[in-house]
């Protein structure tokens, strides 16, 4: 949350846009995770990553396509929401990796340091299979970590990567038997999908972030929600919640769906009214459930 999105994101241009979910579900799973947890454990702490919950992943991951530049860019979304919480300077800070700052030098001295250290003992384990050394230039790496001991500067970062490469090999060659023996989950698979508009309703479902909807279900307008015509017979409809209007709805043939919705016409009746099928209304009808703007009637 909060990283560019790639371009074409939830357009058919976008013939990728499965792998590109697997992949940074994998990259939660896999690092920020796994990196939390032992860097915490490593402290002697419990630490908590709420922004990792996966509820508030899924949810994310939910935001209709024309609204995700908007609140996923630059964070929006979080500073929107502790705007009323924190000074203005504190809101609107601009976004860095977590140890920059007026003494970042210093956290790159440190990093230069452990490489360093014991005569390059952490380097040398990082370089100590052949798979390593296979990918890795040794004494390239050698040479930087001397130049980083006299002059720390941000290259360190990338050097720690190529540290962490090394260690990673160096872990897989030589894999622990686990503790406690639990049956492994299964691992995230690929969704191709090549067409956006016909696959999308398949790939929501897979990620469990669309419901399915039965002939018996029956929505309505949450409570405080109401639909508004405008002056004009022919102009746009509005929806105001709690008092004050909040959306423009002029797009058929949502529009004519959503005034069809009284409370008690089942989705089936309600397709038939607006002469649609239910893909033509599906992402419309899934955003305002998502949003309460609609919810189902109980059975």
């Amino acid at each position: 949350v909060g990283e560019a999105l790639p371009d074409g994101w939830g357009t058919g241009e976008h013939d990728h846009y499965a792998d590109y979910l697997v992949r940074e579900y994998r990259k939660i799973q896999q690092y920020n995770c796994w990196h939390e947890d032992r860097t915490a454990a490593g402290s002697g702490i419990e630490a908590r990553v709420p922004f990792l919950d996966h509820r508030l992943v899924e949810l994310s991951g939910s935001i209709p396509a024309g609204r995700r530049e908007r609140l996923l860019w630059n964070k929006q979304i979080l500073r929107e929401s502790v705007g009323d919480l924190l000074p203005s300077n504190i809101v609107q800070r601009e976004k860095v990796p977590f140890f920059y700052g007026s003494g970042d030098m210093h956290t790159f001295r440190v990093f230069s340091l452990m490489l360093a250290q014991d005569k390059g003992a952490l380097l040398d384990e990082a370089l100590a299979t052949e798979e390593a050394r296979r990918h890795l230039d040794a004494d390239g790496l050698r040479a930087a970590v001397a130049d980083l001991s006299e002059r720390p500067t941000i290259d360190v970062q990338f050097v720690l990567r190529l540290v962490n490469l090394g260690l990673m090999a160096s872990l897989a060659a030589d894999v622990p038997p686990p503790l406690v023996s639990v049956p492994a989950g299964p691992a995230p698979t690929a969704l191709p999908v090549d067409d956006w508009e016909g696959g999308r309703t398949r790939l929501e479902e897979r990620l469990g972030i669309a419901p399915e909807f039965t002939d018996g279900f029956v929505p309505v307008l949450a409570p405080g929600v109401l639909l508004l015509s405008g002056a004009e017979p022919e102009g746009p409809w509005y929806v105001a919640v709690d008092g004050a209007v909040e959306y423009v709805v002029d797009e058929e043939p949502w529009l004519t769906f959503l005034r069809a919705v009284n409370g008690e016409r089942p989705l089936g009746e309600l397709l038939r009214l607006a002469g649609v099928e239910l893909n033509e209304v599906r992402g419309e009808l899934v955003g305002c459930l998502e949003t309460g703007l609609l919810r189902e009637v109980p059975a």
